[in-house]
């Protein structure tokens, strides 16, 4: 942890209400295996939260993203099923090319429910505590 990293580069996935936007902290391609990218997702909290955090970690790239409903993304969604809000990560990791990521969510995600590794590496929330489904 020294300085922060650049500005990030905002990118979308979908289109109307599937419509998904996130920003990219740093350059993919130095992601690896040992320090996959990390990406900080919240729910309802969009990618504006987790911004101080992407700035002081520099030795990995970090995505965060607004879900669906939320933040720059299009309002007035039906209410948020978990499996939208998994299939909607998925959808984001499957965008970013690089592979197994590392996951830090608040506490209202892990009631996602991330039922397959195909696209996570490590998963830590803010409480696991209060959710028993990780």
């Amino acid at each position: 942890m020294t300085t922060p990293q650049h500005r990030p580069t905002t990118r979308t996935v979908g289109e109307g209400e599937d419509l998904i936007t996130y920003d990219v902290h740093g350059d993919l391609a130095q992601a690896s295996a040992d320090r996959p990218v990390l990406l900080a997702v919240g729910s309802p909290m969009d990618a504006a939260g987790f911004a101080a955090l992407a700035e002081r970690l520099d030795d990995r790239p970090v995505v965060t993203m607004d879900p669906r409903g939320a933040g720059r993304n299009p309002a007035g969604t039906d209410p948020l099923a978990p499996e939208q809000h998994a299939e909607d990560l998925h959808r984001v990791v499957a965008a970013l090319g690089v592979g197994a990521v590392d996951v830090f969510a608040s506490r209202g995600v892990p009631s996602m429910r991330w039922r397959t590794p195909r696209h996570t590496r490590t998963r830590s929330a803010g409480s696991w505590r209060t959710s028993p489904r990780w």
